[in-house]
């Protein structure tokens, strides 16, 4: 426990071995004339110098000492005793001599985790344990070391805490992170190079917690320079969105908009297009609306949704034809694993519109025979499951097996939708850092058992050498030939020895680490444990949420499918009227759902193009009265 302290010293010495000179014989006649005819300076009696003028005082004697008056001088500061270090002291010194080595935090780490139960040593301890953690992939144990550090302002250590934290923030801690430094006093602990990033953490935490005012504030501080500046301004906008000062966050999107145009970062861009088409909508400009929703490109996660909006979009200018078609899009083979119900909605209305009533009738029978099933599904399921646990293991299960099979009594298509909601994700993106970082300390605890073998394999090849150098300078006391390695074997026997010493000190405060290490593993894995079930808790209530307005919607939708059916008859009745008072009905075609000659048990849906999706229009005509009216005028 005491790490040999008492017993070690470094090897700071450099030794070379003597070179005999050479014998006379060996020295050629030119080299032994040219020290002949060196002149050899004659020495002749000595010359008594004068003191003074060398600035050399007299000559001290002891009659002269005895003339002396002494007057003694006080002593202001007695000197201390001497004082051995204590154990912890020992142990932090042996800590910070392997932490210095840069690699060794898996050693250290455990160390510090017991300095820091010492009050008089915490601050450096969790200082030192909070950067070995980020090193290691430890983010929970490195946000609790941290953060205190930060939120007192520590001025030797705060700085340096901040940005080492900055640098791999999980998502998780983006709240926490801005609580411990929205109020710093002192400006100066942010560092200059990591300003921006660290801004942009505190923006994001201000804006998850609802204080969307200090959003905008720390957003604005993020030079326009930065690699964040872009989302620093989106999130200036969104924040203006949510205080209801929509043409400010209009003005922020459509400049920011023009900012992204060579961007490469699709995600913003189509995030900012979205909410720009979003606004619009709401604010009834339609055709603007619609221009930004078909900027939305298909390989993004919002496209599907985008586009049953762009369908209503579509609606509102009287575009039927693109309302229908995209809905056509949506309803091929390529999406059959998508929930949207209200896809279904858009296309009915788009037929009724037209007095397409055939066609209009035949999706709201699609919607009825899919989600009609469904929502008895859902129901079913949330009745009898209970436990967010259970929604949790449901949609979990369902990931990691067949994306096609339904799970626990529910379609696939629902488990899929529950599992993109953006809450559910990032409950389950900390999820997946906590498993890693449980999976990360049982490989570090690998890595210690691994360098402690190393050090016992080291200290065994150097006592192995010792014996060797003993046995032959023992043989060079009989064997006279052996005499000239003599001195070169002792220098080596000594130097093995130092090391042994030293390694037996690292071995030493390895072992310590070990321990230390398998406490601090021990708690760590509770509190993760902990932290696992709460985060998990929170997923499975996301879930609960999720799916409970997932079935108040398709109940909605379906509710609504009777007054769309009411429509349709409605609409039928009066086109029969019409053509009774002699109106002119358009010449027979194939509709999209009539089934083909032949008793084949399938319905035509004619060939889907896989780079025309999102692009087609319905070629059907506008059978309203009203249309063929105004036509034969």
């Amino acid at each position: 426990d005491q790490f040999m302290v008492k017993d070690f010293a470094l090897g700071l010495d450099k030794f070379k071995n003597a070179r005999p000179l050479k014998s006379p014989e060996a020295v050629s006649e030119k080299l032994i004339s040219q020290w002949i005819s060196m002149k050899i300076i004659e020495i002749k009696e000595e010359k008594k110098l004068k003191r003074k003028e060398f600035g050399l005082a007299e000559i001290v004697t002891e009659e002269k000492i005895q003339k002396l008056t002494v007057k003694p001088e006080t002593v202001l500061d007695d000197y201390k005793a001497y004082k051995d270090f204590s154990k912890p002291e020992l142990k932090m010194l042996a800590a910070l001599i392997l932490y210095n080595h840069g690699d060794k935090c898996h050693l250290v780490a455990g160390l510090f985790d017991d300095l820091s139960k010492i009050s008089e040593m915490s601050r450096e301890a969790n200082f030192h344990l909070g950067i070995c953690s980020v090193k290691m992939g430890f983010h929970s144990e490195a946000v609790k070391r941290l953060l205190p550090l930060i939120k007192s302002e520590d001025v030797e250590y705060a700085a340096e805490a901040m940005e080492t934290l900055a640098k791999t923030l999980p998502r998780e801690y983006e709240v926490q992170f801005y609580e411990a430094i929205k109020n710093l006093k002192s400006a100066e602990l942010i560092k200059a190079a990591m300003k921006d990033k660290i801004k942009y953490l505190e923006a994001k935490g201000a804006y998850k917690k609802g204080h969307y005012n200090a959003a905008i504030e720390a957003a604005e501080k993020v030079s326009n320079k930065s690699e964040f500046f872009h989302s620093a301004q989106f999130i200036i906008g969104t924040s203006h969105y949510n205080r209801e000062r929509i043409q400010q966050a209009i003005n922020i999107y459509q400049t920011l908009d023009k900012q992204l145009t060579e961007s490469t970062d699709e995600n913003l861009k189509t995030l900012v297009k979205i909410n720009l088409a979003r606004i619009a909508f709401q604010t009834e400009k339609y055709k603007v609306a619609l221009s930004y929703y078909k900027k939305v490109k298909k390989n993004h996660p919002l496209w599907v949704q985008g586009l049953i909006e762009q369908g209503w979009t579509q609606i509102m200018v009287g575009d039927y034809p693109g309302a229908i078609g995209n809905m056509y899009s949506l309803h091929s083979p390529y999406f059959k694993s998508v929930y949207m119900p209200e896809s279904w909605a858009v296309r009915t209305i788009g037929y009724l519109n037209i007095c397409q009533y055939g066609d209009a009738y035949n999706s709201l029978t699609k919607l009825e025979r899919s989600y009609g099933k469904w929502h008895k599904q859902i129901d079913s399921y949330i009745n009898r499951q209970k436990l967010a646990k259970g929604y949790y293991f449901t949609v979990s299960n369902y990931l990691k097996g067949d994306s096609q099979k339904d799970r626990d009594g529910l379609p696939y298509q629902v488990i899929r939708e529950m599992a993109r909601q953006r809450t559910f994700l990032n409950y389950q993106d900390s999820l997946n850092y906590k498993v890693d970082e449980i999976s990360q300390y049982s490989f570090i605890k690998s890595l210690i058992s691994k360098d402690i073998q190393d050090m016992n394999w080291r200290i065994r090849k150097a006592k192995q050498r010792v014996v060797k150098l003993s046995t032959d300078i023992a043989k060079a006391k009989k064997d006279k030939s052996l005499v000239k390695n003599l001195t070169e074997w002792k220098q080596q026997i000594s130097f093995e020895r130092i090391l042994i010493k030293k390694l037996n000190f690292q071995l030493a405060a390895y072992k310590q680490g070990q321990r230390s290490f398998s406490r601090l593993n021990n708690f760590a894995k509770k509190r993760i444990d902990g932290e696992i079930y709460v985060l998990r808790e929170k997923a499975g209530k996301a879930l609960v949420s999720t799916l409970s307005t997932l079935r108040t919607e398709v109940a909605k939708v379906l509710e609504n499918n009777e007054f769309l059916r009411y429509e349709v008859y409605a609409g039928s009745g009066e086109n029969i009227r019409y053509q009774v008072a002699g109106g002119k009905t358009p010449t027979k075609r194939l509709s999209a759902s009539t089934p083909p000659p032949k008793s084949l048990n399938w319905e035509f849906e004619g060939e889907y193009w896989e780079d025309e999706i999102g692009s087609y229009r319905s070629t059907l005509k506008n059978n309203c009265p009203n249309s063929r009216r105004n036509a034969g005028l």
